[in-house]
């Protein structure tokens, strides 16, 4: 994969606006991860890191409508714990 600047600068924008949204979902009623998440993640990053393919995981629970999003805060929260992408940096520091 090649890293153009263009590609770091929307890696950057999907950071921050994970990283918002991470912060609302957790003033959200609590709610358990998807049932299977952390089997999917440690397969992916198993043997391969495939962190691309988690990556991807997150953007389909980022867009389930019908997904809870006390859930897709407990989701997330969880891969920021594998991979360290302070996904919660903003959680109580967001103004309303």
């Amino acid at each position: 994969m090649e890293l153009s600047v263009a590609r770091l600068h929307r890696a950057e924008e999907t950071s921050h606006r994970r990283r918002i949204k991470v912060a609302e979902w957790k003033d959200m009623p609590v709610a358990p991860p998807p049932t299977g998440l952390e089997v999917v993640v440690r397969e992916l990053l198993g043997d391969r890191l495939d962190t691309a393919a988690v990556l991807t995981e997150l953007h389909r629970l980022e867009v389930r409508h019908q997904l809870a999003s006390g859930s897709k805060f407990a989701a997330f929260s969880q891969v920021d714990g594998l991979l360290g992408l302070d996904l919660c940096g903003l959680v109580g520091k967001l103004r309303r």
